[in-house]
This record gives C-alpha cells, structure tokens and sequence, in this order.
C-alpha cells in the first residue's frame, strides 16, 4: 500500500524511497513534483479520515472490525496508535474487540483499560481509540475510568414497574423495568456488570400468594450460577397478612470487571412478585 503516512520516515533522508507512491529523491524529474505534491495531499487525507471520524465499524457488536483508508500493517500498530470510529451497535457483552485492516483482533477498554460494562458503547456513538502496546488492547480515550463516568462510583437502583409471575420452587431471574440511576452505564438487561474491584448489592422481593409455614428464597447470581442466597420461614398460619411478604439480602464481593450479577427469586409456590417499592435491586462500588 502507499500513499500513507504510516511509511513516512522521520528523518529528510529516510523518506527518499519510503512511500513507494511518493518520490522525493534529490535527483527526481522535475515533471514528478506536482504528482508528488498531490501524493503527499492524499496521504494527508487518508489519515485525517481515519483520526476525524470518517471510519464506520462493521462486525459485530462485540467484535468491531474497520477498513481504514491508510491500510495499517500489524508492524505500524505501535503505542500510542490513534484511531476514530462511528459504533454501528451497541455492546451487549463487557468483552469487546477491535480489528481493524484484518489484523488480530485486541480488546478495547475503557480510559484507564478497565473493562467495558454492557451499553459503554452505543449505536452512533464515535470511538476514540489509542492502541497501548504494552497490554495489547485498544483503549478508548472517551469511555470513562469506572471511577469518574457520571457523577461518583459505579452504582445503580432498580426497581420492578410491572408485576411479574413466578412458579412454585423454582429459581426465576427477576425483571425490573424502571432505573431509578445508573451510574457509568453498567446496569442492563437485568443485570449489573461492573468495574474490577469491590461492590455491595442488595435485593428485596416483595411477594403475593404466599402460603403460611414454608419459606422464600432470594438470591444474588454471579455470572449464570447461584452465588448466595438467604430465606425467611414464613409465620404460622393466621400470621401472615394478605398473603404478601418481603425478603432480602445484601452481599459485598470482589468483581473482575467482567463478573455479570443477577437477581433471582425461589418462591414456596406460585406467586406474584409485585410492582411495589418494596421490591428493588442496588449495586455500588465501595
């Protein structure tokens, strides 16, 4: 490929045969000089296109790919690397990837190369890429540290807008359709995804149908499987008002970045979660 400053030289000597689409030699024809100079525009160009937005990624949500107009070889992928690209979709995993010109595939990371939550890149939305040799990932200068996006830590609030059925001892994900906040977008689909570090959630489940003298399970899933739970055993019968009861549970844990948290519910029979305040999931960084 030519015509790409990516061969450019930084030395006067270096670039004498550098762009094999750009002559420069000291003892080139004079009738070469305008198609040089139109050469050189055109470098210009190409790179301005792939560093001002003018690139659209293809692939798939979570594996973005690009042509770009420069046409980079693994070799030119050094640290500090930059380019800009228009997201087609919005992610639907925290693990996302780059390849741009076929190269190998690198992850993309936020600003300070923590991991992407679900939803940290939109449709539309331009990404400003900086490859860090050093790690051999993509960082992405405007998808805030985990710390700094919004106002504050990594949290969120959700709370149920809609009743939703349950079936008899069985371990159902809830749903909960309003968000309450969301800070650094890490909250969705039902399930938080957070930053490295340490977190605090807490879920309470307000519940309708309950029979007397058996008990309700809440529990916390950690990426797919059941991570800790708690019940409450219900009073006597005659004890229970309206045949609604609540139950909750709080766990602090240690989170990769990638850990995926979900809420569940295990019902002593058919019931209704209700659409109530008393029925919430939160999460924050501590």
């Amino acid at each position: 490929m030519s015509e790409s400053i990516q061969y450019w030289a930084t030395t006067n000597a270096g670039n004498a045969n550098s762009d094999p689409a750009i002559a420069s030699s000291d003892t080139q024809a004079p009738n070469t000089v305008a198609t040089n100079i139109r050469s050189i525009m055109t470098a210009l160009a190409k790179a301005r296109l792939d560093v001002f937005g003018g690139l659209t990624a293809g692939g798939t949500p979570n594996a973005l790919t690009v042509t770009t107009n420069q046409v980079l070889l693994s070799a030119q992928l050094t640290g500090g690397a930059a380019l800009m690209i228009k997201a087609a979709s919005t992610n639907t995993s925290a693990t996302v990837t780059f390849a741009p010109d076929g190269l190998t595939a690198a992850p993309i990371k936020r600003a300070d190369g923590n991991a992407l939550a679900v939803g940290s890149i939109q449709a539309g939305m331009f990404l400003f890429l900086v490859y860090n040799s050093g790690t051999s990932e993509w960082w992405c200068l405007n998808i805030a540290p985990a710390s700094a996006a919004g106002s504050g830590l990594a949290s969120f609030s959700a709370v149920k807008s809609s009743s939703q059925s349950v079936s008899s001892t069985t371990w159902t994900q809830l749903t909960f359709n309003t968000l309450t906040y969301n800070t650094g977008s890490y909250f969705s689909s039902n399930a938080w995804t957070p930053p490295a570090g340490a977190c605090l959630l807490s879920l309470n489940v307000e519940m309708n149908g309950i029979v007397s003298g058996v008990f309700e399970q809440v529990a916390v899933y950690k990426n797919g499987s059941l991570y800790k739970s708690a019940y409450r055993t219900l009073p006597p019968s005659g004890n229970l008002a309206s045949g609604n009861d609540t139950v909750g549970i709080a766990i602090q844990d240690k989170c990769s970045g990638t850990d995926v948290y979900t809420a569940y519910v295990n019902p002593p029979c058919n019931s209704t979660i209700l659409n109530s305040t008393n029925t919430w999931f939160m999460g924050t960084m501590v």
